[in-house]
């Protein structure tokens, strides 16, 4: 990767900010660049309708991950959520395996909500199923309120919030 500040001016957004945060995440793990198999990337969702249509959906990010691949000198992993909807899924399949390892009991049914900007469900059935789904919005809606009426981003801290 080495003078990465070069490439990440090159590349045109969106792409900079995913090759501008893979650096300080490698150095903070104390891996070696050449530990790095390969960047997981889906970009920024634009659109996204599972199942719309003609039962399969769609949905489009906004990425090159041949062009991430080349900036960054690292093997790219993308487009999770077209393969994910082409399997019948809902465009997330990597949150559900994730709560799958750290959170499945063998034997218990468990729920899992991630509230992201969209809220994602997980469902760790005893059998050993795992279903995994968008449930509605999450802190997106806030998020906005948020801009529009404090100019800020987010309500950082949860300090807007904590006035009651």
């Amino acid at each position: 990767m080495g003078s990465s500040s070069t490439r990440i001016r090159a590349a045109p957004l969106p792409f900079w900010k995913p090759i501008a945060t893979t650096w300080p995440v490698i150095a903070e793990s104390a891996a070696r660049e050449a530990e790095v198999s390969a960047i997981g990337a889906h970009g920024q969702t634009v659109r996204h309708r599972p199942h719309a249509f003609d039962g399969t959906g769609y949905t489009v990010q906004l990425l090159n991950g041949h062009l991430l691949a080349e900036l960054a000198g690292i093997d790219v992993v993308c487009d999770f959520r077209g393969r994910d909807l082409a399997a019948g899924g809902q465009g997330a399949p990597l949150v559900p395996a994730f709560h799958a390892a750290l959170f499945g009991r063998a034997g218990e049914d468990i729920g899992v909500l991630n509230l992201g900007g969209i809220g994602n469900l997980t469902l760790l059935a005893a059998s050993g199923v795992v279903l995994g789904f968008d449930c509605g919005p999450g802190n997106a809606l806030m998020d906005e309120w948020c801009e529009t009426h404090c100019g800020q981003r987010f309500d950082e801290g949860g300090r807007w919030a904590s006035g009651g």
